[in-house]
């Protein structure tokens, strides 16, 4: 049910397990890596395509169940990360 609730969303959402491996990628998502020749990235680290600033960030986040959120501009287009 709650893959149906995110799979049409117009914004892109990528879900991890705990160990930072993804496990599910809405369509939205899915199209977003197309563009650079990925249809889909569930079975990988997300530790592969992060920076290593990105990816400590990402270490703690899931250590301490924190949220972090902000906003970049990208080609003109306001996104909320």
């Amino acid at each position: 049910m709650t893959e149906e609730i995110f799979k049409n969303l117009p914004f892109a959402v990528t879900a991890c397990d705990i160990n930072a491996i993804i496990v599910y990628m809405n369509e939205k998502s899915c199209a977003t890596f197309l563009k650079n020749g990925v249809k889909s990235l569930i079975g990988n680290s997300l530790f592969d395509c992060h920076s290593e600033k990105s990816a400590e960030q990402i270490k703690k986040l899931l250590q301490t169940g924190e949220t972090n959120s902000y906003t970049i501009e990208k080609n003109g287009l306001k996104k909320m990360i």
